[in-house]
């Protein structure tokens, strides 16, 4: 599970990074901010929905998503960050 987010990290840093220049830093920023909110309400819906104690097919699907979610936003965070304090120094 931590696996996934991990590699899906680094995939949106690469991403990121490549397309920095072409599309502009604000915009992949805003991507990466916008996703947070996603992924709070996908958790927030799971907390809300508790079943008879074993996850269906559809809950699972939920959690891998959200893990899915983090991955992209931290990638996307970690690489405009860096990116953004270049341009201020």
């Amino acid at each position: 599970c931590i696996v996934l987010a991990q590699l899906f990290m680094v995939a949106s840093a690469k991403i990121c990074g490549t397309y920095s220049q072409k599309y502009g830093r604000k915009w992949l920023f805003m991507i990466g901010l916008g996703i947070v909110p996603i992924r709070c309400a996908i958790l927030s819906g799971l907390l809300i929905w508790q079943g008879d104690g074993e996850a269906s097919l559809l809950q699972q699907a939920l959690i891998l998503s959200t893990q899915v979610l983090d991955g992209v936003g931290a990638g996307t965070f970690g690489t405009m960050y860096i990116l953004v304090t270049s341009d201020i120094s």
